[in-house]
């Protein structure tokens, strides 16, 4: 026989025995979460953190595209009610990392937005408070929030992304939706 951690081993011992990661009973996996429950979930809390931000309208919307034989409608957001704002939310696993997936679902947003300023939202795990949640933008709709530019500026999106805590870009986003809605 063998002694490993203080544990004796041999034929009457099966492999959970081993190790010190396992000192009780086996314990069943932790329950999944929905994957739809979870989006809803932190929509829920970005549309509280925008009417607390000034976006008293700002509510979450039940839409998805679609495409059949005689009509089509597209995805024009996760959030409502935030004039030259399109926000999608991403509550991934892993945060959003510069890269193929992250230019693929910016890419998305930039035609579900339609003429608005394509934002996305990522849930970072670890971090109550959807203030610190990461927001991705376009360089040139950062400069835009900033220097207050007007929109005919700007150029087309030319793939630099750029990522600021939501927290820290609320005041400007607000700012801008204001200048769209009162000339």
């Amino acid at each position: 026989m063998t002694k490993v951690e203080n544990v004796t081993v041999g034929p009457e011992r099966t492999w959970h025995d081993l190790g010190p990661w396992l000192t009780g009973p086996i314990k069943s996996a932790p329950k999944r979460i929905n994957a739809d429950a979870k989006g809803k979930r932190y929509e829920r809390a970005l549309v509280e953190v925008l009417k607390v931000s000034g976006f008293a309208d700002a509510r979450r919307t039940v839409r998805t595209g679609f495409r059949n034989a005689k009509t089509q409608a597209d995805d024009e957001g996760d959030i409502d009610g935030t004039p030259g704002l399109c926000f999608q939310m991403k509550a991934l696993k892993t945060e959003l990392v510069p890269g193929v997936v992250l230019d693929r679902i910016y890419d998305e947003a930039r035609v579900q937005a339609a003429g608005r300023m394509p934002l996305i939202v990522n849930h970072r795990v670890g971090h109550g408070s959807s203030l610190n949640w990461w927001l991705w933008l376009g360089v040139e709709h950062l400069v835009q929030l900033v220097t207050e530019a007007p929109t005919w500026l700007m150029a087309p999106h030319g793939g630099e992304l750029v990522r600021v805590r939501l927290g820290y870009a609320l005041p400007y986003l607000k700012s801008f939706s204001d200048r769209l809605v009162t000339p």
